[in-house]
């Protein structure tokens, strides 16, 4: 049985051939081109896409994101992603999926009825939407899809609370999302989009949230341990001061800039375009979902910190020296706050 979903976005590309993961740029002109002197060399064709992970990154990681589970089964996913592929359109003719259960093509707008076609053929799940298509009504008819797809299964879960209650999070407000999973879980979806919604803070919000939701269910499993069958008041109380005392949450961090060599060659812009840092805030995002953690965001790095990592770099090739080690993460330490 197939218990995690892949979602599939396809773009209409300018490039027809194929790239690896590293790319080597031969023809800097092509570079500026392509990515049209963004800071940290995002290709143009990719910003179409941008909404649509943002759309996916609402919808189930895998079919326990749709069912109530029990405190040591949600404790013992450790790193759930979404599943998202991204594909450029002329690949995606010939492109060996056919061992993957597609849960839903989303293409960007330029993409053309053939393609829209040959993902259609594939059967997705969830079906097949050019970017304009989606909306918040559509992630709860999907929420909904999958459960009635999944419910008879070999687990006997109940639907997770709050099934039907969703809100399409975009801006600053996408950073609830790692929060929400959970929330949903404890039936406090409402709860969670109302603060959000009323505060002016959003990234201190989602971390107090965060923090009260991980707390919870930290004490939730330590009662459990110490075999308390019946709720009491005096007790949880107990636990969760501790567990809030122990601060037991993942963070990421999101921390953009480039060394001023980058710049030299005159690849890349000074300023981070809206479209990187839209870029970079998903990435965050989609890792704080998966570790069930928290999202920070840091302004852009000062070439100071890149000049003391160089020599950093330069210094310990040649052997390490503790001392000097030390002072230079001291001094990074202090430019980074």
């Amino acid at each position: 049985m197939e218990y995690y979903f892949t979602y599939f976005i396809v773009f209409k590309s300018n490039e027809n051939g194929f790239s690896g993961p590293i790319v080597l740029f031969r023809n800097l002109e092509s570079v500026k081109k392509n990515t049209n002197g963004t800071m940290h060399l995002l290709d143009d064709d990719l910003n179409g896409t941008l909404g649509a992970i943002e759309y996916i990154m609402h919808l189930p990681r895998n079919e326990f994101d749709v069912y109530d589970l029990d405190e040591e089964f949600m404790a013992s996913s450790y790193d759930t992603p979404h599943q998202i592929v991204l594909v450029p359109d002329y690949v995606l003719v010939n492109l060996k999926i056919d061992n993957i259960a597609p849960t839903m093509f989303i293409l960007t707008e330029d993409c053309s009825k053939d393609i829209k076609n040959n993902c259609e053929k594939r059967k997705p799940l969830l079906g097949t939407y050019y970017t304009h298509e989606l909306s918040q009504e559509l992630i709860k008819k999907q929420w909904e899809k999958i459960w009635l797809s999944k419910r008879t299964n070999d687990f006997e879960f109940e639907a997770v609370k709050d099934i039907n209650i969703h809100f399409r999070l975009e801006g600053e407000k996408l950073k609830a999302l790692p929060a929400l999973y959970i929330s949903r879980q404890f039936g406090k979806a409402n709860d969670l989009l109302f603060e959000i919604f009323n505060c002016s803070e959003i990234e201190k919000k989602c971390i107090d949230i965060q923090w009260k939701n991980i707390s919870h269910l930290n004490a939730l499993i330590s009662m459990k341990k110490k075999g308390i069958t019946c709720w009491d008041d005096k007790v949880y109380d107990d636990e969760i001061v501790k567990q809030m005392y122990k601060f037991d949450i993942s963070v990421v961090i999101t921390f953009p800039g480039i060394p001023k060599s980058q710049k030299k060659y005159g690849l890349s812009a000074c300023i981070l375009s809206e479209n990187e840092k839209q870029a970079i805030r998903i990435m965050g995002v989609h890792r704080a979902i998966a570790r069930g953690g928290i999202l920070m965001e840091l302004s852009c790095a000062e070439e100071e910190l890149y000049k003391k990592y160089g020599e950093l770099e330069q210094r310990c090739k040649n052997g390490t020296n503790n001392k000097y080690v030390w002072k230079t993460f001291s001094d990074l330490g202090k430019a980074t706050w």
